[in-house]
């Protein structure tokens, strides 16, 4: 076996920080290039329902972010993001880097009943990613209304859409009891600036799962209040 030597100048492989210097959260361009969908049953309400998740890749518009701080690290080799930055990398070392949703990104959607807090918000979130969402006249009450067309959480409506992420970090314990620290994109975004990238091949396999939990939700104040460009 030939030498193998170690250069830090070559080294592109860098840890994604989640924050920036002036502590707002980071906010990346991506695309859709996964969709993951579970139907699952809850046990407290009698409901079945869907639970989507997305895998995002970084696009090429990251360039115009700039350069990112790398903060010192920790023991466990954790980001210390109350210190100064140690240096800043080229924004570009992150394109093409993927990132699975959780938290706000990830998507419900009840197939019990069509009207609802859980498919109102999942109306609201397609929108929000530029998903069209459809209307018709029903009868209802006597009169001609409008009502919401629920989209199907498919291939065809989500991959390749163009979008802005804002990263987080999802801590577990593994079976030894290990707390596992992971990147993922906790909100998104359709970024209106992006073009439609086109996907051939779904890079999350859809399953289906017996169980799961609730959503969850939150009142902070709404990072995309600063998207960067």
């Amino acid at each position: 076996m030939s030498k193998q030597v170690y250069n830090p100048f070559e080294d592109t492989d860098i840890k994604t920080p989640v924050f920036k210097e002036d502590g707002k959260p980071l906010i990346l361009p991506a695309h859709i290039v996964g969709i993951e969908v579970k139907e699952i049953h809850s046990k407290k309400t009698g409901d079945d329902m869907q639970v989507i998740n997305f895998l995002y890749e970084v696009s090429s518009q990251v360039e115009k972010i700039g350069d990112i701080p790398i903060f010192p690290e920790d023991e466990e080799g954790n980001y210390i993001y109350d210190k100064a930055p140690t240096e800043h990398k080229p924004a570009t070392l992150l394109e093409e880097k993927k990132f699975r949703s959780s938290g706000s990104a990830t998507m419900w959607r009840n197939l019990s009943k069509g009207s609802g807090g859980m498919n109102r918000n999942y109306i609201k979130g397609c929108k929000a990613l530029g998903v069209e969402v459809k209307q018709e006249k029903i009868d209802y009450d006597g009169k001609k209304v409008s009502v919401d067309v629920i989209p199907e959480p498919t291939e065809e409506n989500f991959l390749g859409l163009p979008v802005f992420i804002v990263l987080g970090i999802d801590s577990w314990k593994n079976n030894r009891g290990v707390v596992i620290n992971s990147t993922k994109a906790v909100r998104s975004i359709q970024n209106e600036n992006g073009d439609k990238k086109q996907v051939l091949e779904n890079q999350l396999s859809s399953d289906k799962s017996s169980n799961g939990s609730a959503p969850s939700g939150g009142g902070e104040e709404d990072p995309f209040d600063s998207i960067p460009f």
